[in-house]
C-alpha cells in the first residue's frame, strides 16, 4: 500500500528531503570526480589566431617572464602577448640586434630575466632591458646551425641540443658539445632538464639519458621490451618527490624511478 507523505510530521518530511538531495549531491559529486572530471567546471576558451594578432597559427612553445608577458614561438616569428596585443619578432638580415631565425623552438629563461630560445639557425638570447637579441651561431660537423631544447640551470648555464649532441653555454660564452653515443638521427634531443641533484636529464628519439656534469658521462635508460620508435621520449619533468616522468611516443605517459 503506498505511503501517504501527509501522515508524516512535517520535520520528518524535511529530513527525508535533506537526506535524498544530500546523497544526490554527493553521488554527483563522486561521479564528476572519478569518472568526468572535465565537468566540475564550465571552461570558456578564447582562439588566438593570425586573425587576432598573432604571427602564426601553429605554435610551439610558451613560456611566462617575470613581467608577467607571454611569449610565443612559431614556425614563422616570436610572439610577445601582454594579454590584449601582439608584438611580433622577426629576422631582419640588416638589423645584428634581431633573432637569427624566424623558425623558433623551446623558450626558457635565466635567473636574470633572459630569455633563451632555440631556432633554426642558432640559440637566441633576448635582453628585456634593451629590447635586443643575441644569436648564437653553432656549426655542428654536419654544418647544420639548428639547435633544439634550450634549458638553463641553477647555476645559469645554458644547455641546449644540436646534430652533435648536447651542448652547453657558460658565462664565458663557450659553448661545449657532448656527443651521445647512439643518437642515430637529426634533431633526436627533444627535451633537458636538471634535477634536485644537479644531474642533467636529456629525452631523446632513442631513450631517457642522464649526464653526470662532473665526469661528463651519459647513462642511457630505455624500455627493453620495445623498438627503437617506441624510446622516443617527448618531454622529461622532475615533480616534487623527485621522480622523473618522460611523456613518450607510442608507450604513454612514463614515471623513471631513480632509486632502482
Amino acid at each position: 500500500m503506498r505511503k501517504d507523505f501527509r501522515l508524516y510530521p512535517h520535520y520528518v518530511i524535511l529530513k527525508i528531503l535533506i537526506q535524498f538531495f544530500f546523497t544526490l549531491f554527493s553521488k554527483s559529486t563522486s561521479a564528476q570526480h572519478t569518472v568526468f572530471p572535465y565537468q566540475i567546471s564550465n571552461y570558456q576558451f578564447d582562439h588566438l589566431t593570425y586573425a587576432s594578432g598573432l604571427s602564426f597559427n601553429e605554435t610551439t612553445w610558451i613560456l611566462k617572464d617575470k613581467q608577467g608577458f607571454i611569449w610565443i614561438s612559431t614556425q614563422d616569428g616570436l610572439n610577445k602577448f601582454d594579454g590584449i596585443n601582439f608584438k611580433i619578432y622577426y629576422h631582419d638580415e640588416h638589423n645584428l640586434n634581431s633573432p637569427a631565425s624566424n623558425e623558433i623552438g623551446i623558450i626558457t629563461s635565466d635567473s636574470k630575466g633572459n630569455i633563451w630560445m632555440a631556432s633554426a639557425n642558432g640559440l637566441i638570447e633576448y635582453f628585456p632591458v634593451t629590447n635586443s637579441f643575441k644569436n648564437f651561431l653553432v656549426s655542428t660537423k654536419s654544418k647544420a646551425t639548428s639547435v633544439v631544447a634550450t634549458y638553463v640551470d641553477k647555476n645559469d648555464v645554458v644547455w641546449f641540443g644540436d646534430d652533435d649532441g648536447l651542448c652547453s653555454l657558460n658565462a664565458e660564452g663557450k659553448i661545449e658539445t657532448f656527443p651521445i653515443e647512439h643518437l642515430l638521427n637529426r634533431f633526436s634531443i627533444s627535451s633537458i632538464i636538471e634535477d634536485n641533484e644537479g644531474m642533467i636529464w636529456v629525452g631523446t628519439q632513442q631513450g631517457l639519458y642522464s649526464f653526470n656534469k662532473r665526469t661528463h658521462t651519459f647513462h642511457r635508460f630505455v624500455f627493453e621490451k620495445f623498438p627503437n620508435e617506441v624510446n622516443t621520449i617527448n618531454n622529461v619533468f622532475q615533480d616534487h618527490e623527485n621522480n622523473i616522468w618522460v611523456g613518450t611516443w607510442g608507450r604513454g605517459l612514463g614515471k623513471f624511478d631513480k632509486r632502482n
